[in-house]
């Protein structure tokens, strides 16, 4: 009893010492519904795009499983030649773009230019469009690009079909790449 006696500190359920003071309030942080609304907005704006993107390219991988379960050998051989061929045309420009960009809006953000970093960004978007339109004009032309390389007339048309039906998946993967470069950036 004298060690209880000992201790004249009340405690409350969490053994944390309550104020003696019962004129002292405690501050909680409130939010306005405004703000949450903003919140909510803001995050909405963020993971839109992402989103539709990875659906897209979940279309992307429903096309290279349809080509697939066909199960014959000049399909699994035009898969095959259409899957080097969309990563050695458009996946290492894509990339490489995304990179760049990435590098020059790291260092804005060293310098803390916030502005500079948008405008490198927005800028690289541009270039990224101009890009595409080039890539996917070269991607709808790759059965005759596959035939002048000495592939087979057969298995070139079912991968120029493969290579036409990714090309929107292809957009949306560039895209969600950017905005996920570019969010890490930030920090997010």
């Amino acid at each position: 009893m004298s060690s209880s006696s000992s201790s004249n500190k009340k405690f409350d359920d969490e053994n944390e010492p309550l104020n003696e003071d019962k004129n002292e309030v405690k501050k909680v942080q409130t939010y306005s519904s405004e703000d949450v609304t903003s919140a909510i907005t803001e995050t909405f704006l963020f993971t839109t795009p992402i989103i539709l993107g990875l659906i897209l390219n979940c279309g992307m991988e429903a096309i290279t499983l349809h080509f697939l379960g066909q199960k014959r050998p000049d399909f699994l051989a035009s898969m095959g030649t259409a899957i080097m061929v969309k990563a050695l045309i458009v996946v290492n420009f894509i990339l490489g773009s995304v990179r760049a960009m990435e590098t020059m809006a790291m260092e804005a953000k060293a310098d803390k230019n916030l502005k500079l970093m948008n405008n490198i960004f927005n800028k690289g978007r541009m270039i990224l469009c101009v890009q595409l339109f080039c890539l996917i004009s070269i991607l709808w032309r790759s059965p005759l690009i596959l035939d002048q390389l000495g592939q087979d007339p057969y298995i070139s048309r079912n991968g120029g079909t493969y290579l036409a039906y990714s090309a929107p998946a292809l957009i949306s993967f560039s895209h969600v790449n950017y905005l996920r470069r570019y969010l890490a950036v930030q920090g997010y």
